[in-house]
């Protein structure tokens, strides 16, 4: 019976057949393939407490007949689409970045998924008033519970951070990832450059969704303006008035300008 081995093992020793052009690019396609492993292992963890929040917190709240109403009827506060986030990372994203881990091409596993990680945008739009009615709440003993048979040492909240910790990660790994890549793998390094910027760019449009947020006096609809293009801090005196008042200005794709004093 053939031995076993472990998949970081296998796969960094799988590469020894490979033709490299000198020591250091075999350096750098090992450092890669760790690179690798280490992505989808901490995507396996990741998935693992995005289910504990979705079938621990969510799904029993829902159930429960004895859940405190008030936690029942705010379930789309508290955890916004977090388990949207959580089918798209555990159905979809997890198995193809699993698929890409030979070849190393998991630039392209991103880039396919560009409009999947949208959702992120949602959900820190929504973060502050989950934050803000879990920090109210008279009574937290039955989330206290929940805790307690998930074995978690951290509380809900802490989880429901996690997705806005994980968006802000992937860029990272991808510019080691693009770092080790020799310019002789063209391909992998375009799909790896595209990744970047996408990866980039999520947790930007996450931001500017939060900002919108704050923008006081405008009752139209922003999200039929377009990509937030331009949001900046500036100073706004009334009516002379000696010390000016911090606000926020932002500017959509249609050139629709708004602006609000900071409360």
């Amino acid at each position: 019976m053939p031995s076993s081995t472990t998949p970081s093992t296998a796969s960094v020793s799988s590469m020894e057949s490979l033709d490299f052009e000198n020591e250091a690019e075999h350096t750098a396609f090992r450092n890669t393939k760790l690179l690798v492993q280490e992505l989808v292992n901490t995507e396996k963890r990741y998935v693992d407490d995005l289910r504990a929040v979705v079938e621990g917190y969510k799904d029993k709240i829902e159930a429960d007949p004895t859940s405190p109403k008030v936690l029942k009827s705010n379930v789309s506060i508290i955890f916004g689409n977090l388990e949207e986030i959580y089918n798209f990372h555990n159905k979809i994203f997890l198995s193809e970045l699993e698929k890409s881990m030979e070849s190393c091409s998991v630039g392209s596993v991103f880039c396919n998924n560009i409009g999947n990680f949208d959702m992120y945008a949602g959900y820190c739009k929504n973060k502050p008033h989950s934050e803000n009615l879990l920090s109210n709440l008279s009574d937290t003993k039955y989330l206290a519970a929940c805790q307690r048979e998930l074995n978690h040492i951290l509380d809900l909240s802490s989880y429901l951070l996690k997705p806005v910790q994980r968006i802000m990660k992937y860029h990272l790994i991808l510019e080691k990832l693009l770092k080790y890549t020799p310019d002789r793998s063209e391909k992998r390094k375009t799909e790896l450059q595209e990744a970047l910027k996408i990866m980039e760019q999520v947790p930007r449009y996450a931001n500017d969704a939060i900002h919108l947020m704050g923008l006081e006096g405008y009752h139209g609809n922003f999200d039929i303006l377009g990509q937030l293009l331009l949001q900046e801090n500036f100073l706004v005196y009334i009516n002379g008035q000696k010390k000016p008042t911090p606000g926020r200005f932002s500017a959509s794709r249609t050139r629709s300008c708004s602006a609000s004093p900071f409360p």
